[in-house]
């Protein structure tokens, strides 16, 4: 499984937008909505290399489910960051 494979820019573009709203369960969306959240940023790392997962699973001695694997080779996770502000004061959040 390849996550963003596509034949057109556009359509890489459409393909990463939804591989980071269903990555994030569409927090960013509900964040953008909610009054006093701002500079609502995500940055997803790049993915794994297929060598460093399948290293790991024989130093581990077991197999990954495949679905897994296509996720570690899409992403190697991500950070959600944003500011809440209430009264003057701004409060900076991440996971």
């Amino acid at each position: 499984m390849k996550a963003f494979e596509t034949n057109s820019a556009s359509g890489a573009r459409r393909s990463r937008d939804n591989f980071v709203t269903d990555l994030t369960l569409d927090l960013v969306e509900t964040l953008n909505n909610i009054p006093g959240v701002q500079g609502v940023s995500v940055v997803v790392r790049p993915g794994v290399e297929r060598g460093a997962i399948s290293t790991w699973e024989q130093r581990q001695g077991v197999q990954l489910p495949q679905a897994l694997r296509a996720l570690y080779t899409a992403s190697d996770g991500f950070m959600l960051t944003w500011n809440y502000s209430t009264a003057g004061e701004t409060n900076i959040s991440n996971i």
